[in-house]
């Protein structure tokens, strides 16, 4: 079974997300992606939910199927209002220290 971003699903089969994820978790009995409906929030919103749920980087770039700039970048903001600035002042001045540490 190969694995595809459902929005490559969905053009591929000219569904909707939420299709897509009833029939994977009627088929797998559960759900190995990010339970967000892709139609019904905006991509900062999706990405703060799952930062909410500490979901990993790069499972959200995955499964968001977006940029990993833009997520570096909505992560940031992210920590910035959940207080947490000094962070983002440490990862903003060192590139191959932020680097390091996403890997």
């Amino acid at each position: 079974m190969e694995k595809r971003p459902y929005r490559e699903i969905c053009k591929i089969e000219h569904c909707s997300s939420n299709e897509v994820s009833r029939v994977y978790k009627k088929f797998t009995g559960k759900s190995d992606e990010i339970d967000i409906q892709i139609k019904n929030k905006s991509l900062c919103s999706q990405a703060f939910d799952c930062f909410l749920k500490k979901i990993s980087l790069p499972r959200i770039v995955r499964d968001l199927d977006t940029e990993p700039e833009k997520i570096n970048s909505l992560h940031k903001e992210f920590l910035l209002l959940e207080n947490k600035d000094k962070i983002v002042s440490v990862l903003n001045k060192d590139k191959d220290y932020q680097n390091n540490l996403l890997m």
